[in-house]
């Protein structure tokens, strides 16, 4: 079957515009490398009409390789302990477990007087009217490794008392009790030997300390329990509740 001349050119034009094609878009991809190769084989076109005329073209087949460019991704994971809050309570004599700390109310005192040392010599108070003084003496042993402040840096809160009546007391201090210069043998007999808490003092790994905590509460009221928070971390608490009655 003979072949016009306008036929075969558009032929050829198709073809070289699809190996164009190819090349432009091969080109434009992105993320990959490409390998272009050809590879060419002779066609004879016999053209009859109205002479006999016989064309040689040249098929040229484009190849194209492509190799897709793989770009590594570094995931991280980072894991967040969930926050440990929890509540234990107790009651005189009774030892509790907070970080490296071992707790214990050892005994709980009801006075109107109260004598403690200064420079070795005795000073005695006496409660405000109306009012009396609750003594709890608490034992604290560091059970740790390291030399620790016990209260300084708020490992542990100083204990709050809270009574019968649900009403908080924060620790009294001797300045706030009226002084008695020279008191009266019922005084010296009756009053309650406190030993305040030196929030300066640090423990030892293995060693322990008895602290008093004085509280100035209406004579109406009786002490209920003694509240103290272990708190080394936002991630961390204790609170401790322990029962005096």
């Amino acid at each position: 079957m003979a072949l016009r001349p306008t036929v075969l050119l558009i032929i050829v034009a198709l073809a070289i515009g699809v190996a164009v094609g190819y090349g432009l878009g091969s080109a434009r991809a992105p993320a990959v490398t490409t390998a272009v190769s050809t590879a060419t084989s002779p066609v004879t076109v016999t053209l009859y009409s109205p002479f006999t005329t016989t064309v040689r073209i040249t098929e040229t087949t484009t190849f194209i390789t492509a190799t897709l460019i793989t770009v590594p991704i570094t995931v991280t994971v980072t894991y967040t302990p969930a926050p440990t809050f929890k509540v234990v309570e107790a009651v005189v004599g009774q030892v509790v477990s907070a970080g490296p700390w071992r707790l214990a109310v050892l005994d709980v005192k009801e006075a109107t007087y109260i004598k403690t040392l200064v420079l070795g010599t005795w000073s005695y108070y006496q409660a405000p009217e109306g009012t009396k003084i609750i003594i709890t003496r608490l034992r604290i042993e560091n059970a740790g490794t390291e030399t620790r402040y016990p209260f300084y840096f708020a490992e542990l809160s100083v204990p709050i008392l809270i009574t019968n009546v649900n009403k908080s007391y924060n620790v009294a201090y001797t300045y706030e009790l009226k002084s008695l210069w020279s008191p009266s043998q019922e005084v010296v007999e009756r009053a309650v030997e406190y030993r305040g808490l030196d929030i300066f003092t640090k423990l030892a790994p293995g060693t322990f300390v008895e602290w008093d905590f004085m509280y100035v509460i209406p004579e109406g009221e009786a002490p209920l329990k003694l509240h103290t928070t272990y708190w080394p971390s936002p991630l961390e608490r204790i609170e401790i509740i322990v029962r005096l009655t």
